[in-house]
């Protein structure tokens, strides 16, 4: 398997969209279509055009994995839509995109990362603490118990 990540391109959506639902119905995090997912209806107004990054990679014709951060303070990036495909999962594609983005808010001169995700996404978890990312509280978010957490950069 061979994956190279790029930016998010127009003809990219339908499979962006695909990819979130089969990514996140395993984890019993999918809430189905709502305003939740209104970034990914504009993926370049939300994070290209606004100081942020959204990658895919694809395995041939498949998109395999993304992820994305956006600009939420001057210096501080949020990490967003990490997904890999199910049957890729376990193959360090979570690390690859994590490890590209970071190095993407760096450039743009980022200082630091927030990141929420699911207490009941354990590996995700383990890829962000593995990464670094140091949790900073919990919080419910919509219904479901999240943790925060944080990077500094550089």
């Amino acid at each position: 398997m061979h994956v190279a990540l790029r930016s998010f391109r127009e003809e990219d959506l339908e499979a962006v969209l695909s990819l979130q639902k089969r990514a996140m119905e395993p984890t019993g995090a999918y809430k189905g279509p709502g305003p939740w997912e209104d970034d990914l209806k504009d993926i370049r107004g939300h994070y290209l055009g606004n100081r942020g990054e959204f990658l895919v990679g694809y395995d041939g014709a498949t998109l395999a994995c993304m992820g994305a951060f956006r600009r939420v303070a001057p210096d501080v990036a949020e990490v967003k839509r990490m997904r890999t495909e199910p049957a890729l999962q376990g193959r360090g594609l979570g690390k690859l995109v994590l490890r590209r983005l970071e190095e993407r808010a760096v450039e743009m001169g980022y200082a630091r990362m927030i990141l929420e995700t699911g207490r009941v996404q354990v590996a995700a978890r383990a890829l962000y603490e593995g990464a670094g990312f140091v949790f900073v509280r919990d919080e419910v978010i919509d219904g479901v118990p999240c943790r925060w957490y944080e990077k500094e950069l550089g």
